[in-house]
């Protein structure tokens, strides 16, 4: 009986990955192109030329840049960001100070965070269009 253990990383470190006869396999778009050439199942093949080329596009734009739009998002709104994952520190501390007053302190002790990744961001070429 073999025994089956969950790994939540490739060897290498890497996520996404699967795993198919022992062999690792990372990175989405690669993970797509193997299994379609191993299993002969091409996934665009009802899609025209200009279809695949912005297929592509698409997904390149959201692997890299999605990530770092995010992460300007939150170090520019984080008032937003408590409410957009709907964040209750009162409840998340355990503590009856007001949320109001959490709230404050958690925008202040973020803002020292936001100037050192804002300082990152403003080197980054890709990012120029949100400031």
């Amino acid at each position: 009986m073999r025994d089956h253990k969950l790994k939540y990383r490739s060897k290498k470190g890497q996520l996404p990955f699967v795993e198919l006869n022992g062999e690792e396999i990372a990175d989405s778009a690669i993970i797509v192109k193997d299994l379609s050439q191993k299993f002969g199942h091409d996934l665009d093949a009802g899609l025209t030329s200009e279809q695949r080329n912005l297929a592509h596009a698409t997904i390149s734009m959201i692997e890299n840049h999605l990530t770092w739009v995010v992460m300007w998002w939150r170090t520019k709104y984080p008032d937003q960001l408590l409410k957009g994952y709907k964040v209750n520190l009162q409840h998340l501390l355990g503590t009856r100070i007001p949320n109001g007053i959490l709230n404050f302190f958690f925008k202040f002790a973020f803002g020292k965070k936001v100037k050192q990744i804002n300082h990152l961001f403003s080197r980054c070429s890709c990012l120029n269009f949100l400031h």
